[in-house]
């Protein structure tokens, strides 16, 4: 259940690990700025360490000050929402309004991640957002019959993450979210 630690190369004083997401190189373990008081609290369940940091780096490009927390496989993404070791702060580590889950996760699949999800009454008012790298119909529609919300395709280079990034960000607040989430 380790978070995504990013490569030493990747904290650069061009592109420093700011607001949302920071890692300590000592436990491998996410150091957050946990809730924004106005803002969602979004977690990324992704294994891939490349695509992880495009993403964090898409957020901070669309400037997005909302907290980022980050996971590397499914078992880990679950831990976090149940607030399981080493997870269990919650002020540290809130519940997220909004889980944005790769599906070719390790350990549990972001399909039973999925799955487990949405048989959990208290999770009812997360938003879902598959985003992977499969373009499957299969895929998307086996991903909505579990209950995912929506179902995007990782885009092929980073502009267009930070596009596909920007409008999620300008569409949340037009949104009308339960005040369950999060408490």
């Amino acid at each position: 259940m380790n978070a995504v630690e990013f490569p030493p190369q990747a904290r650069t004083p061009e592109l420093p690990i700011i607001g949302s997401v920071q890692f300590d190189n000592s436990s491998s373990r996410p150091v957050s700025a946990g809730r924004n008081r106005d803002g969602r609290v979004y977690l990324l369940a992704e294994d891939s360490e490349n695509d992880a940091f495009l993403t964090e780096r898409a957020f901070r490009a669309s400037d997005i000050s909302d907290p980022l927390h980050v996971v590397a496989d499914g078992d880990a993404a679950i831990a976090f929402l149940r607030g399981a070791e080493p997870y269990q702060n919650r002020e540290e580590y809130p519940r997220p309004d909004v889980v944005l889950l790769d599906l070719g996760l390790p350990g549990k699949s972001g399909f039973e991640v999925l799955s487990w999800m949405r048989a959990q009454p208290d999770l009812d008012a997360v938003i879902i957002i598959i985003l992977t790298a499969s373009n499957r119909e299969a895929d998307a529609d086996r991903a909505y019959e579990l209950g995912a919300n929506f179902y995007l395709t990782k885009p092929g280079n980073f502009e267009e993450l930070v596009r596909m990034t920007q409008c999620l960000h300008r569409w949340m607040p037009a949104n009308h979210f339960s005040t369950q989430v999060g408490h």
